[in-house]
């Protein structure tokens, strides 16, 4: 469906089979969590972040099924791309 994964790399990192910790980044995109400031009435500031929309995508890459962690903006862009097609 997206042969372009395989060639971006992603078939590599989409597994999680030795157990490693996975991270809060978008292998596609590159986006990571942001970090500020929540703000109350008084205007105290105490630090929070705002993390990445991650959802689990599964693809057929090269006749292989493949779940892939992406954010929801990099697969809307790429269906988006491809609905263009």
């Amino acid at each position: 469906m997206f042969p372009f994964l395989s060639a971006c790399g992603i078939l590599a990192t989409a597994s999680n089979a030795g157990g490693e910790i996975m991270s809060k980044h978008c292998p596609i995109s590159g986006k990571g969590p942001m970090t500020g400031n929540n703000r109350s009435h008084s205007l105290r500031a105490t630090r929070r972040r705002w993390n990445v929309n991650l959802q689990k995508r599964t693809f057929e890459i090269d006749g292989k099924v493949v779940t892939v962690r992406m954010s929801n903006r990099a697969y809307r862009t790429l269906n988006k791309s491809i609905k263009a097609k």
